[in-house]
């Protein structure tokens, strides 16, 4: 019992260590647009129900091929299954019109589901489903349009380091959405999310100090550096 055990966790670890070298094919592949060679890879994976392949081939019908009707056929399949980021798209084809007739209780009805389940993950600490929460508050995707809900979500993904919401947090401080407008808070977070070679981040930061006083920069800057070291002690 114990040899056939071992046996058949042999037989999983091949068969992970097959299915991760196709997905990277697959992505490699799409990554640099041949998206011919992703679909081959990813195909026979999504088949199979993995709900990653079918988010993925839906993008290259979306994004690539601009076959839209595929596209909603394959964010639907991971959608049905729980996917995120399909509910999020599939509601999105629905909003636009694309691949399916136009509809905005169906947009809505996917985006909720996404809503909720971003919800659940960013209530645990995931920065990426802080960011995308914070999004939809922001823009009224699912959910209720709400500024302060959004600036919520940014400062929590912002204050892991996630470089979008720092730089989301920091166009809500310039633009004075839900919070008091602040350039210096502004300008700190962009400056941090510059820091990461974020190109828009660098744009707005530079486009912001042309309104800031020399000492405003400099304050701005201190800040700055204070939650980088604060950040690096934590880490």
């Amino acid at each position: 019992m114990k040899l056939k055990t071992l046996f058949v966790s042999a037989l999983l670890c091949v068969a992970s260590a097959s299915y991760a070298a196709d997905f990277k094919k697959g992505l490699d592949a799409y990554i640099q647009k041949d998206y011919q060679s992703a679909l081959r890879e990813w195909r026979p994976l999504a088949e199979q129900g993995d709900v990653r392949a079918q988010y993925y081939i839906g993008n290259v019908y979306s994004e690539g091929l601009d076959f839209h009707a595929e596209a909603v056929k394959w964010y639907l399949k991971a959608a049905e299954q729980g996917d995120v980021n399909s509910q999020f798209a599939l509601g999105f084809m629905y909003f636009k019109g694309l691949g399916v007739p136009q509809n905005f209780d169906e947009a809505t009805k996917w985006w909720l589901k996404a809503a909720d389940n971003h919800r659940k993950k960013a209530e645990q600490g995931d920065d990426i489903a802080q960011l995308t929460l914070g999004e939809m508050y922001q823009l009224g995707l699912g959910v209720f349009q709400d500024d302060a809900e959004a600036v919520k979500w940014f400062r929590k993904a912002a204050e892991q380091g996630q470089t979008r919401s720092q730089f989301k947090l920091g166009f809500m401080y310039e633009n004075g959405q839900s919070v008091q407008k602040d350039y210096a808070q502004a300008h700190m977070w962009y400056n941090i999310a510059a820091s990461k070679g974020m190109t828009d981040a660098v744009k707005a930061r530079d486009e912001l100090a042309k309104k800031m006083t020399i000492q405003q920069i400099k304050n701005a800057q201190e800040l700055a550096a204070e939650w980088v070291r604060n950040h690096q002690k934590r880490g």
